[in-house]
């Protein structure tokens, strides 16, 4: 599997490429990488979209958007601000990376559950309606309405790409796994949700 963050230069050598994570760019702790730190007030929404802002474009503001709300979607309750990052190019150039370190806590009733940052003020993404992502924008600097509109888009493409996927890993396998199995009935589940409650 090729990584994103390494590259081979003219001379055949294998580079990094230079990233920062949320907590870097926000300039804090990696102790405080979930909003409720033990060690005291963690990593916000807010404090991820400010920080990117000096650093990316606006549409690169706008892949973070659909990353929160991609996590949101496949139960990841992981998606703290250590598994968000930027990549800095030459010149100093700037672009959200990847995802990655991805799950579907709702596979695994010992993982806590509760979302890493609040979105309208809630912690629990099966109980987030419509007015809380209009909060979110509102508190982020972006169009409610357009937010809106892009979880709507996102509850569909996430919910169709999850079974699709799970249907490919199945027949390749030849053995569908329980896990895989939750993990697509939970992701539909939430999907459902969300979308039922914009």
């Amino acid at each position: 599997m090729k990584r994103y963050d390494r590259f081979t230069d003219p001379q055949g050598e294998i580079r990094r490429l230079h990233q920062e994570d949320l907590c870097q760019l926000t300039l804090h702790f990696p102790s405080r990488k979930y909003e409720r730190s033990s060690t005291g007030q963690g990593v916000t929404l807010k404090m991820m979209f400010d920080a990117i802002s000096e650093a990316v474009s606006p549409g690169e503001r706008l892949k973070l958007l659909d990353a929160v709300i991609f996590n949101v979607l496949i139960c990841n309750s992981d998606s703290h601000a250590k598994n968000y990052s930027v990549l800095i190019g030459a010149g100093g150039s700037a672009k959200m990376a990847p995802l990655y370190d991805l799950m579907c806590a709702a596979v695994y009733r010992q993982v806590d559950q509760s979302l890493p940052q609040n979105i309208g003020g809630r912690f629990t993404a099966p109980d987030l309606r419509g007015n809380d992502w209009k909060m979110l924008a509102d508190n982020i600097g972006l169009s409610p309405a357009a937010t809106l509109r892009r979880v709507a888009e996102l509850t569909e493409l996430v919910a169709y790409k999850c079974s699709e996927t799970a249907a490919f890993i199945s027949q390749r396998s030849g053995d569908p796994t329980r896990v895989l199995e939750q993990g697509d009935h939970q992701i539909q589940k939430r999907c459902k949700r969300i979308r039922q409650q914009l």
